[in-house]
C-alpha cells in the first residue's frame, strides 16, 4: 500500500515537471507513425452533419478532404469545408513532412498562408496558425482547426486519373516543385516565388514579402498573373516602409502603372482601402519625396481631382490643392 502511495506521488511529481507529457509524445509519436508511409493517408475523407441558415432552415452538409501521395515526403490535398449559413472553406496543395505533420506553404496568394496537416490515430485535423488561409480560402463564418476526419469515414479515391489531370492538381504541382527548386537554393519555402509577387506582397502589406522579392530581383513591371503591380499594390497599401523599399531598389517614385502613379493610387478613397491619418501622412510622405501631383491618370484626372471624386479626407484634399499648379 505505501509502495502504491509512493508511485502516486511519483507520477504527480512528474506531472508538475511536464514529464507528464508522456500522453502528449503519444500524439507525436502516432503522428510520426502514420507520416511513415503516406500511402496510408492516402483517400477520400468525409464528415456529414446538419447545417442551417439564418431563416432557419436545415439542411444536411459534407466536409471532404481528398490525400493523394505525390511522393515520399509530401502529398496532395484538397479540403472543402462547409459552415452555417452556406459560408465555406476551399483550399488545395501540396504539403510536405514537417515533423509530425505537413505542412503547405502558399506562394501565389502573398498574405503568408501556412496550413499544416496534422494525422494523428483518431484521424486528420488542418492547423491555420497564422490564420491567413482562413483569410484567403473561407467565407466569414470558415476557418481551419474544428474539423476532424476520422479514418472510418475513409474510402478510396476511384477518381485518381480525373483527379490528377484537373486544374488543381496541376497548379499545385507547379507550385510544389517551385518550393523544391527554391529550397534547393537555400531559399525558404514561403519565398520561392518572392520574384514574381511583388506587387501582391505590397497590395498584403507583407513587407517581408517585399524584401524578399527585391533581394531575388524582382523589376517593377506588372506581373500579369497578379492583379496587383508595385505600383498600385503599394499605392493601394499606404505603408511607407515598403514604399520605400522599392524606391531604395531604384522605382522612381513618379511611375506610372496601368494609368496611375503611386500619388493617385493613393489619392483615392475607397472602402477597405487605409484612410484618416495613415492616408494622409502617406501622400504628405510621397510629397516630400518628390511625387508630382500634376501628373493626370489615364482618364485625366490629377490626384487632388480623385481625391475629391471619391470624397477623400478634407485634410488630403486641401493638401492637394497646395501643392498642385493651376
Amino acid at each position: 500500500m505505501e509502495s502504491h502511495g509512493r508511485r502516486k506521488t511519483l507520477l504527480a511529481f512528474l506531472l508538475l515537471l511536464g514529464l507528464g507529457g508522456i500522453l502528449c509524445g503519444e500524439t507525436r509519436a502516432n503522428s510520426s507513425a502514420h507520416l511513415k508511409d503516406l500511402r496510408k493517408l492516402e483517400g477520400m475523407y468525409w464528415h456529414n452533419f446538419s447545417n442551417g441558415l439564418v431563416d432557419g432552415t436545415k439542411y444536411e452538409s459534407t466536409n471532404v478532404l481528398e490525400l493523394v501521395r505525390y511522393d515520399k515526403d509530401s502529398l496532395y490535398f484538397r479540403a472543402s469545408l462547409q459552415f452555417y449559413n452556406g459560408h465555406s472553406c476551399s483550399i488545395y496543395g501540396i504539403a510536405e513532412r514537417n515533423g509530425a505533420q505537413l505542412t503547405y506553404y502558399d506562394t501565389t496568394y502573398g498574405n503568408g498562408c501556412v496550413l499544416h496537416v496534422v494525422p494523428t490515430s483518431k484521424g486528420i485535423s488542418l492547423d491555420d496558425p497564422t490564420g491567413q488561409c482562413r483569410a484567403m480560402s473561407c467565407g466569414e463564418r470558415g476557418g481551419y482547426g474544428g474539423e476532424n476526419f476520422s479514418p472510418k469515414h475513409k474510402k478510396k479515391i476511384t477518381y485518381m486519373a480525373r483527379l490528377k489531370s484537373s486544374t488543381q492538381y496541376q497548379k499545385a504541382v507547379v507550385d510544389y516543385e517551385r518550393v523544391k527548386t527554391a529550397k534547393a537554393h537555400g531559399i525558404a519555402p514561403q519565398w520561392s516565388n518572392a520574384k514574381a509577387m511583388l506587387g501582391t506582397y505590397a497590395f498584403w502589406g507583407n513587407v517581408e514579402g517585399v524584401r524578399q522579392a527585391l533581394i531575388q530581383g524582382a523589376d517593377f513591371e506588372v506581373n500579369d498573373g497578379q492583379r496587383w503591380g508595385p505600383v498600385s499594390g503599394a499605392g493601394y497599401r499606404r505603408d511607407i516602409e515598403i514604399t520605400q523599399l522599392m524606391l531604395d531598389h531604384g522605382m522612381d517614385i513618379n511611375r506610372v502603372e496601368n494609368g496611375k502613379t503611386l500619388l493617385a493610387n493613393a489619392s483615392c478613397n475607397d472602402p477597405g482601402q487605409p484612410n484618416g491619418d495613415q492616408q494622409f501622412a502617406y501622400i504628405k510622405w510621397l510629397l516630400e519625396k518628390g511625387a508630382n501631383p500634376d501628373i493626370p491618370d489615364s482618364d485625366g484626372e490629377r490626384p487632388v481631382d480623385i481625391a475629391v471624386r471619391t470624397k477623400a479626407d478634407q485634410r488630403i484634399v486641401e493638401l492637394l490643392k497646395t501643392k498642385t499648379e493651376r
